[in-house]
């Protein structure tokens, strides 16, 4: 049990930096994840869940290129991706791949 309060304590402490600070902070899923130990990712994703709806963080979802790794577009809904997107930064179109392409990141809501 205390595992379980220690790790939802982080998780409060860093969704609290996010909304106070003067910089509009963002941070991927995974980091997160690193962040406040959570026990899986299961719960952690539940967790966050809660927080985007309850209006205390906004979720989006950013496709990296699989060539440079630079983010090359976002979207509100991950059922907005296309199956095939323009990678500016490579110059060519590729097929986007949700396990391996997307990353879903959390930040204070605006």
């Amino acid at each position: 049990m205390k595992n379980k309060v220690t790790w939802l304590t982080l998780l409060d402490k860093l969704v609290s930096s996010m909304t106070n600070s003067s910089k509009r902070l963002e941070y991927p899923f995974n980091r997160i994840l690193e962040l406040v130990d959570a026990p899986s990712s299961t719960v952690l994703n539940l967790a966050l869940s809660k927080l985007v709806l309850e209006h205390k963080l906004e979720v989006f979802y950013r496709i990296r290129s699989p060539l440079t790794g630079a983010g090359i577009k976002e979207f509100r809904s991950i059922l907005d991706i296309p199956e095939t997107i323009y990678d500016d930064t490579a110059d060519n179109y590729f097929a986007v791949n949700i396990e391996k392409d997307v990353e879903t990141i959390y930040r204070a809501p605006a």
